[in-house]
């Protein structure tokens, strides 16, 4: 390549990094529009159930017997997962 070509592709990259960077820099920058509506229902609802607090013995149990079965749940996942990284290929015919 001669000398000229060679400035003409390296202003040329420059220019596409720098096109790139501006691009990224603007795609990013702009924040999501928030819904003032949905805000203020979730605060209404977070103060709801923030308030009404049963403690009692029969509410844990239930709460304990439903974390007991997402735990179960996450065990036999993971067992599925080990179990599938164990497999071995099968022969085709």
């Amino acid at each position: 390549m001669s000398s000229s070509s060679k400035k003409i592709v390296t202003v040329v990259v420059i220019a596409l990094v720098i096109l790139g960077i501006w691009w990224y820099a603007s795609s990013s920058s702009a924040p999501a529009p928030v819904s003032t509506a949905s805000s203020a229902q979730s605060t209404d609802a977070s103060a709801a159930t923030s308030t009404v607090q049963d403690s009692s013995d029969a509410s844990l149990q239930s709460d304990l017997t439903s974390v007991d079965a997402s735990m179960q749940t996450v065990s036999s996942d993971s067992a599925n997962v080990d179990s599938s990284l164990n497999d071995k290929q099968v022969p085709q015919q």
